[in-house]
């Protein structure tokens, strides 16, 4: 009911921030590859480098098997969210373990669903907060139609951070503290988002992306990796782009196709802060 959390019986969750005597928010140790969520609720890793995926788990949370999209923190856990609005964490260090409830209550109107992102707070500052763009339907653009959130990994409570422009994106982020959203549906952009405020800070059209049936996009090494399927394809697995952000690899803000059809159609990817920038 609102305001009350979701009775699951499945095992609560930790604190995703807890630090250590040593250090802060420290990462557990393999954990800086992209993971990938399907439709039906398989969880591989794609390497960026090798551009390979390889299959960790299949999820089962509650009986549930429609998923919507996912985020990595840093200690390894995928925190998953079903099309219902339900979100649980799954511990990609131990594949085939159980789901766990962090006791999140989905009770907002501008956050039915939302992609996410785990973003560090600076770049002296390793620990991480979890992001929330809205995901009320495709093609849902217009002044102040969604907004930005942030979710307290410890306490899991959702804060609206200002109304956006788009009701319908992805997140990513990065160990320095930028935040980044996948947005459109007739023409879709990638929009730089100050976390704080939710100012614009940058938006760069991706041209050949219109209205695609799953997406998800991670960043990794300066680049940023699109997956997408066509318009009205629900059977097959995802096309994988590259993105040259930094131009590092000769030419500023190209998108190349590396992968011609995943093995899933993905529907989330999450990058923890860990991966390198």
């Amino acid at each position: 009911t609102a305001g009350q959390p979701t009775t699951t019986g499945i095992e609560p969750t930790g604190a995703d921030n807890a630090m250590s005597e040593n250090d802060q928010c420290p990462c557990v140790a393999d954990n800086e590859d992209i993971y990938v969520l399907s439709d039906i609720g398989t969880i591989w890793r794609f390497d960026p480098q090798s551009e390979e995926f390889t299959y960790i788990t299949e999820i089962e949370c509650g009986g549930m098997n429609q998923t919507f999209s996912m985020g990595v923190s840093r200690k390894g856990r995928a925190w998953v969210q079903y099309v219902n609005g339900d979100l649980y964490t799954v511990d990609l260090k131990d594949p085939g373990s159980a789901c766990k409830d962090p006791g999140f209550v989905n009770d907002d109107p501008l956050f039915p669903n939302f992609g996410m992102a785990f973003v560090a707070n600076s770049v002296s500052d390793a620990c991480d907060k979890l992001y929330a763009h809205s995901g009320i339907g495709a093609g849902l653009e217009g002044p102040n139609v969604g907004a930005l959130g942030v979710i307290d990994p410890q306490t899991i409570e959702l804060s609206e951070i200002a109304k956006i422009d788009s009701a319908w994106g992805e997140l990513t982020g990065t160990g320095d503290g930028r935040l980044f959203a996948f947005e459109g549906s007739d023409e879709t952009f990638l929009v730089e988002y100050d976390k704080a405020t939710a100012q614009v800070l940058g938006s760069w059209p991706l041209p050949g992306l219109a209205n695609p049936s799953a997406f998800a996009f991670a960043f990794w090494g300066g680049d940023f990796y699109l997956f997408t399927t066509e318009p009205e394809d629900l059977v097959n697995g995802s096309h994988v782009l590259h993105l040259d952000f930094d131009g590092s690899d000769g030419d500023p803000m190209a998108l190349t196709q590396i992968v011609a059809e995943a093995p899933l159609r993905i529907v989330g990817a999450g990058v923890s802060t860990c991966a390198p920038l």
